[in-house]
């Protein structure tokens, strides 16, 4: 059985606008960020996603409710970077906000073949 995850970096929030990531666990989004939250919603229109998960911060939250599984760039690189053995080629790469990406179970190991690009650079 084959199984696709969804996974994307939160939408831009305000914490991300003043530089000040980490220090505002209650940023709201920006209007910029719903717009990139609403694209990403669009963008995975039709791909049968059947649960929703995300962190209770604010910004991922808000996300989630517009769009699908959200997580945050250091969990989701450290976490992912294990499950699909990309080692330390995307620790510290920063994600785009709201750019969705498939990690897959092939039903022996799980496969992050459409990775941002410019994360494995």
């Amino acid at each position: 059985m084959s199984v696709r995850l969804w996974c994307l970096r939160h939408a831009e929030s305000e914490n991300v606008v003043t530089r000040t990531s980490g220090a505002q666990p209650h940023a709201e989004l920006t209007p910029r960020g719903r717009d990139q939250a609403a694209e990403a919603g669009r963008r995975l229109r039709g791909a049968g996603i059947s649960h929703v998960y995300a962190s209770s911060a604010v910004r991922a939250a808000t996300t989630a409710g517009i769009v699908a599984v959200v997580g945050h760039v250091a969990s989701l690189t450290a976490g992912l970077a294990v499950l699909c053995g990309l080692g330390g080629r995307v620790w510290g790469a920063p994600l785009p906000h709201a750019e969705p990406f498939a990690v897959e179970w092939d039903g022996t190991a799980w496969r992050c073949g459409s990775w941002p690009a410019e994360c494995l650079m």
